[in-house]
């Protein structure tokens, strides 16, 4: 089987969502089915376009039941239990585990007019329900794994502080009612980034395992094999493609451009020069493209900052808001991200 944990599409566009439902059914043809949860891109998006050259135009973004309708193969139609509140539903692909999917985004409280909301977060009736449905499967006897869009557990010390949007709403009290409730594993995307981490409640240990994106590198996925009490967790990237042979230098490359300018766009709302997001912002890609491909650690005697005498007052004041990020970030937390084995008792 294989699991998505939410943003199928670029901006929640139908015709996008109705082309990756026609590659679903390709790789269920070949025996693989999938299961899926929506991410905060998918539904009641104000920024769904369609592209003409480089015109684009606002089309219609997929709703709730469009959503459903279009995924009824991918999870919708072989639940045994599903939320009336949200898009969250539980099925049982073996006998004895339980998968819960869970549907974390606020697409509800979107407004066309204004930027689509990031955050997420469960809403009262479906965290009930989410419970009820922990205590059921405790009371059976079944395993339990979770998956859905945002993260559950910081992955590297300030996650919380510096990018709180990328966590789920009161995360600590979640996280801890799902080790309660025995879940040990759960599934998240909304970083894209390659990293697992883990808490331990009151001697149950939880793993958030977070699964980088295809459409940023390294265009990573993973395979998860359960055995005997184990779970064997192991990466494999997309090294090329039929029009770019070297993807891996192309995506790289890309990704690297890509934080530069949304470093800089951030940094000139703070009246930093030119001169000085040119040295800022290749210390702060080479950070975040670090963390996306897991196991970070900076070689001996990298320069992880630059030095702030080389800035105007401006750089050393984004400097000094932005340096424990930037160092928190190169130093992993526990444990390691792109190959390892869980054991369960």
């Amino acid at each position: 089987m294989c699991a998505n944990s939410g943003d199928l599409t670029k901006d929640g566009e139908i015709s996008s969502h109705e082309l990756l439902q026609k590659h679903l059914y390709d790789l269920k043809a070949q025996g693989i089915q999938t299961y899926v949860v929506p991410g905060n891109h998918d539904i009641n998006n104000s920024h769904a376009r369609s592209f003409h050259g480089a015109t684009t135009k606002q089309v219609k973004s997929a709703q709730k039941e469009d959503f459903a309708r279009i995924y009824a193969d991918f999870g919708y139609n072989q639940a045994i239990k599903k939320d009336p509140d949200s898009l969250s539903y539980v099925i049982e692909p073996v006998e004895g585990l339980w998968i819960f999917g869970l549907d974390s985004t606020r697409f509800r409280e979107n407004n066309m007019k204004k930027d689509p909301i990031v955050d997420g977060k469960f809403y009262p009736q479906t965290l009930q329900w989410i419970e009820a449905n922990l205590i059921e499967a405790n009371r059976q006897g079944k395993a339990v794994i979770a998956f859905f869009h945002h993260g559950i557990l910081e992955h590297y010390t300030g996650n919380a502080t510096f990018y709180p949007e990328y966590l789920i709403e009161n995360f600590q009290a979640i996280a801890k009612m799902f080790a309660f409730y025995n879940v040990r594993m759960v599934f998240t995307g909304h970083f894209h980034a390659n990293d697992i981490s883990m808490q331990e409640f009151n001697g149950k240990v939880l793993y958030d395992i977070e699964t980088g994106s295809l459409v940023s590198a390294p265009s990573p996925y993973r395979f998860v094999t359960l055995k005997d009490n184990k779970a064997f967790i192991t990466t494999s990237i997309v090294k090329e493609i039929p029009s770019v042979p070297d993807f891996q230098t192309f995506a790289t490359e890309y990704t690297k451009n890509g934080f530069e300018v949304l470093g800089k766009a951030v940094m000139n709302k703070f009246f930093v020069s030119k001169k000085d997001q040119d040295i800022l912002a290749p210390y702060i890609s080479s950070a975040f493209i670090a963390h996306y491909r897991g196991d970070e650690m900076p070689q001996k005697d990298q320069k992880l900052i630059p030095d702030s005498k080389e800035l105007g007052m401006f750089g050393k004041l984004v400097l000094h808001k932005k340096r424990d990020l930037i160092i928190n970030i190169w130093h992993d937390l526990k444990p390691q991200d792109n190959n390892i084995v869980l054991e369960f008792k």
